[in-house]
């Protein structure tokens, strides 16, 4: 009898839930979660090819946006604009494989690929959030600027991520699975002066 693969946390093992670092800053102290259980989908569609994407907004009921830097919430799934014709698709709605089933039925000219394991995605919560990614990053995250309903793909560190500002003071971070680990121990280092508690 063949066993059925069980997905893995690229941090499994490393990611255990407590208050960590500075106490002197608790008003400040950020909350990392990992955010698990999700389906990313990767489409892409040919350049004026209005049809296609139609059919993917309405098989899903999103919207693909079209302007640079968008993450656009409907109610089965997140669309974030990454580069021209390309978005990435988040959802937690779906089981594993029925999201690129749905969109390869239903748009079939639509080049999509399921890179659900193979990234990682942190949650950063807490007034300090901005702080502690400024620390390696050159993109203006400042309020003002980096606003909700904004996207991202820059270095932190020397990480390639994706940043997605969910609420003012709420940030996820998409990072290539392999990288996930390293990154985290990133985290830890650049928020021990506000503390952190690492939680579920």
């Amino acid at each position: 009898m063949i066993e059925k693969l069980v997905s893995t946390s690229a941090v499994e093992g490393f990611f255990i839930s407590g208050h960590y670092g500075s106490d002197a800053r608790k008003g400040q102290s950020l909350l990392i979660l990992e955010r698990k259980f999700f389906s990313l989908v990767s489409v892409g569609i040919a350049k004026n090819d209005n049809v296609t994407k139609v059919k993917v907004e309405t098989c899903l009921g999103c919207h693909l946006s079209d302007r640079p830097g968008d993450s656009f919430v409907s109610k089965n799934v997140k669309t974030i604009y990454v580069q021209p014709n390309q978005w990435i698709l988040i959802s937690d709605k779906f089981l594993e494989g029925e999201l690129i089933k749905v969109l390869t039925e239903s748009a079939p000219e639509a080049a999509v690929v399921d890179i659900s394991h193979g990234r990682t995605i942190f949650r950063l919560v807490g007034s300090s959030a901005r702080h502690v990614l400024s620390k390696g990053c050159s993109v203006d995250l400042h309020p003002t600027k980096f606003l909700p309903g904004s996207a991202i793909t820059t270095l932190v560190g020397h990480f390639t991520v994706l940043l997605d500002c969910v609420e003012l003071e709420t940030i996820d971070i998409y990072i290539t699975r392999s990288y996930g680990l390293a990154f985290l121990d990133w985290l830890k280092m650049s928020t021990e002066e506000f503390g952190f508690r690492l939680g579920k």
